[in-house]
């Protein structure tokens, strides 16, 4: 998270090419231990805010109510991603109209594999 600090604008994370939805699938890398408290955070910046900021994990129920941060957290697998089912893997969507990149924090990327891509529907 250190490179999502300050209030310049920056080249951490990755464009989003004003596309409305982000979806990812993470899975665990199966690096000899389980994936418990490895969950990945995902951070939106927009140009017009020059801010980094949690992406929320749901629409906001009402104006006076936050979201939960959106955070992922893989299964546990006992085989190499080559050899995992369907199970294995959590994927999400979250919609980002408005945010120009995005970025994933994990405190321990050698057992977590992040997979992102960006759709306009």
């Amino acid at each position: 998270t250190d490179d999502l600090k300050g209030i310049t604008a920056t080249t951490a994370g990755y464009k989003t090419e004003n596309q409305r939805y982000l979806h990812v699938l993470v899975e665990e890398t199966n690096a000899g231990s389980n994936t418990d408290g490895d969950a990945v955070s995902i951070y939106g910046y927009c140009h017009a805010f020059n801010r980094w900021f949690e992406i929320p994990e749901t629409n906001l129920a009402s104006a006076n109510t936050a979201a939960t941060a959106a955070s992922i957290d893989p299964p546990n697998s006992s085989t190499t991603p080559a050899n995992h089912v369907p199970s294995a893997r959590e994927q999400r969507i979250y919609e980002i109209a408005g945010i120009d990149r995005v970025a994933f924090v994990n405190a321990n990327a050698a057992r977590v594999n992040i997979f992102a891509a960006c759709s306009t529907f």
